[in-house]
């Protein structure tokens, strides 16, 4: 409860004061905020709002600071058992599109020299403008492996993703973006094997001095 009185509420969603960011690795996404989601568990803090659908919508149009690391839930729409070609998901204004790029990629938890576990799986998108005109915006989506999702028939589990956008810097120096992360390891998602996974210290925020 000490944590908490940094922080302050707003319309229901909790806010940081001036200097702190909310930046979770992908791992602490996956585990303490993407997991609990799913089996309709409680959150460490509502950081992340979940909206109705995030393809469709221009990324300077969706809720929050641009200028920042934005995450967001959305229910999962894409039957991910049936194709392996690369999506492409058009913004309703057909202004432009979201369009697959490289690998999906494991997210382990590393526990000891040589043993880690894989928690989830990474996709991430780059956005085209007008016909093939590549933008500095990228989406990451989130989503936990299909063993720790149970049948509906015998859980209250829903099938909810995790997505982070933000937006490069002009000059080509990325605000840590594809591959930046600890304990991510790029691999064909059929190529690995599936894991439990151990508890991790919980996060809550960080300041502007840990990344640029």
């Amino acid at each position: 409860m000490e944590k908490n009185s940094i922080l302050s509420s707003n319309g229901g969603e909790l806010q940081l004061p001036v200097g702190f960011r909310f930046r979770p690795t992908d791992e602490e996404l996956i585990l303490y905020y993407l997991k609990p989601k799913v089996h309709s568990l409680p959150l460490p803090a509502a950081f992340i709002p979940q909206i109705h659908e995030i393809f469709q919508s221009h990324p300077s149009n969706l809720p929050g600071d641009v200028k920042q690391r934005r995450y967001f839930f959305c229910r999962r729409k894409w039957d991910y058992s049936k194709t392996c070609r690369s999506r492409i998901n058009y913004i309703s204004d057909e202004s432009g599109y979201w369009k697959e790029v490289g690998k999906e990629k494991a997210i382990s938890v590393n526990v000891a020299p040589r043993t880690s576990f894989i928690v989830g799986i990474k996709k991430t998108f780059v956005l085209y403008e007008g016909k093939h005109t590549k933008t500095s915006w990228f989406l990451h989506e989130y989503r936990i492996l299909p063993s720790q999702i149970p049948t509906a028939s015998t859980t209250n589990c829903e099938n909810w993703v995790a997505y982070r956008v933000n937006q490069r810097k002009r000059n080509g120096r990325a605000q840590k973006n594809v591959g930046e992360d600890g304990g991510v390891m790029e691999m064909s998602v059929e190529n690995t094997i599936e894991f439990g996974c151990p508890p991790l210290a919980s996060p809550l925020c960080s300041s502007n001095e840990e990344e640029a």
